[in-house]
């Protein structure tokens, strides 16, 4: 059970106003798996097409023996290219063309000096909206003349697990997107493994940002990770002390600080 508190500003102190207000939330003995029965890494991910915006794209278990697993998908990776305008010269087969957007196209093919083709050679990591087509060269390793601009594709480039869950066969996962992607796919987890981390989630309504103490009631590391922290929860990753050993069951309490 995870407990919200508000703490005020006393009378006559200075100032008050909202933004005094502290939040503290307490999660007493959350109980967690043995690493044996944890899934602790996500399979190989399938990347698909047609994704523009990582909000849009649920996961879900899907087979093994147990429940819980949680995980979300954490960023989105160019996966084609096409030539929208080759630019106007002076361009050379491997020549490399770094878009306005960080992704890095290597050219596959020219026709009189303007690309023809390309390949994805630095997919990029994309954590909100793509960028909308077309998207133009910033700069090119080459001495081609113009400005290509470039049609990208978009796949599934990381997912993280949010809760372990508890499992004595590990699942594969689904992917879906309310939006146009399509095609993509995580293999089977993992299950258990040493030195592998256990990873909970702690779910509660509060404000961003807010900092979280963690008190684990076995011998582990542990720490939250970033980007799992939202307004809607948190997760927590126990990790062995030892590299190659493997965790017990347990329980940790944590506080939020608000």
């Amino acid at each position: 059970m995870f407990t919200l508190h508000t703490i005020g500003l006393l009378s006559g102190g200075k100032q008050p106003a909202f933004g005094d207000r502290l939040l503290m939330g307490i999660a007493n003995a959350v109980a967690t798996p043995a690493s044996a029965n944890a899934i602790t890494v996500l399979g190989a991910i399938t990347a698909g097409t047609g994704f523009t915006n990582i909000s849009t794209v649920t996961l879900a278990p899907s087979g093994g023996t147990g429940t819980g697993l949680k995980a979300v998908a954490t960023s989105l990776k160019a996966v084609s290219a096409t030539v929208v305008n080759g630019g106007t010269s002076g361009y050379a087969n491997s020549d490399t063309i770094t878009l306005a957007n960080g992704v890095v196209l290597t050219v596959a093919s020219v026709s009189s000096g303007v690309v023809a083709t390309v390949t994805v050679s630095t997919a990029g990591a994309f954590t909100g909206q793509v960028a909308t087509n077309p998207v133009a060269q910033a700069s090119t390793s080459g001495s081609g003349v113009g400005t290509p601009t470039f049609n990208l594709a978009y796949g599934l480039g990381s997912a993280a697990i949010t809760d372990s869950g508890s499992y004595t066969g590990a699942p594969s996962m689904t992917v879906t997107d309310t939006a146009a992607g399509t095609g993509a796919s995580i293999a089977t987890a993992t299950l258990g493994g040493n030195g592998n981390a256990i990873f909970k989630q702690v779910s509660f309504q509060a404000p961003t940002p807010y900092n979280v103490l963690v008190e684990p009631g076995i011998d582990c590391r542990h720490y939250v990770p970033a980007a799992l922290k939202t307004n809607t929860g948190f997760t927590v990753a126990l990790v062995p002390t030892t590299a190659g050993t493997t965790l017990a069951a347990g329980t940790f309490d944590a506080t939020l600080i608000a």
